[in-house]
């Protein structure tokens, strides 16, 4: 485990970031370790295209990780990463000093993080009911507001941002296709807040609709559908 209270190096390895970010205990009662005084610490800004290629890395292949790590420290580091009030890993994202081939090659990896972690570790549980046939696991949670936690809309100063709002609609549709309740939801939940902040709502729309003329597709995702397409969702 990394020390505590200490100062990571930009240039550390990856397997070192993914001590940092993965392997801590996860507390029934008390803060997450990234919120306590002597927590180590590792500034994604300081460099921002490892950043890109850490997370890059860990999205495209996630699925080793679960000899490593529990499903609950996955989802307490997750939140980490994607939470912009936990951590800057994910503002990499949206910094243009690093090339977009790789910043574009970090949100493609985003659907890889779906099918290959969330898909086979998320229950049938719907998030937004809190409730379904079957009780949320400890991924379920992060699998629902990765795409409300993480920044993934660009400014509208943003040069890159036609590309940013393009590649994450792309992502978004292609986990929208997943067998997966938990992952079908989730990509509802990040087109119904993108449907209120896209230039051009009929974007999001185009893929809500195509959804929803899929057969069986639950009573329960049908109405949070229809919730996204208006952008009144939870």
């Amino acid at each position: 485990m990394s020390a505590a209270g200490k100062e990571l190096p930009p240039e550390i390895s990856f397997e070192a970031w993914l001590d940092y970010v993965f392997d801590h205990p996860v507390k029934e009662v008390g803060p997450e370790w990234y919120w306590e005084d002597d927590a180590p610490t590792w500034q994604p800004c300081a460099a921002p295209q490892r950043t890109v290629e850490f997370i890059t890395r860990l999205f495209a292949d996630p699925f080793p990780l679960t000899t490593r790590f529990t499903s609950a420290q996955l989802n307490q580091g997750l939140w980490f990463i994607a939470s912009p009030e936990c951590s800057n890993h994910m503002y990499a994202l949206l910094d243009e000093a690093v090339p977009w081939t790789l910043r574009e090659r970090c949100f493609d990896s985003m659907y890889s993080l779906y099918e290959k972690l969330f898909l086979p570790k998320c229950s049938i549980y719907y998030s937004h009911l809190g409730r379904g046939p079957e009780a949320p696991l400890p991924l379920n949670l992060v699998c629902f507001m990765w795409f409300d936690l993480a920044p993934t809309g660009a400014p509208a100063s943003s040069a890159d941002g036609d590309k940013v709002v393009a590649v994450t609609l792309s992502v978004l549709e292609r986990i929208l296709a997943l067998d997966s309740i938990p992952c079908q939801e989730a990509a509802l939940h990040g087109l119904g807040h993108m449907t209120c902040s896209v230039p051009d709502r009929a974007m999001t729309i185009d893929i809500i609709d195509r959804y929803l003329t899929r057969p069986g597709v639950p009573a329960e995702l049908r109405a949070y559908a229809n919730a996204a397409r208006r952008g009144r969702i939870q």
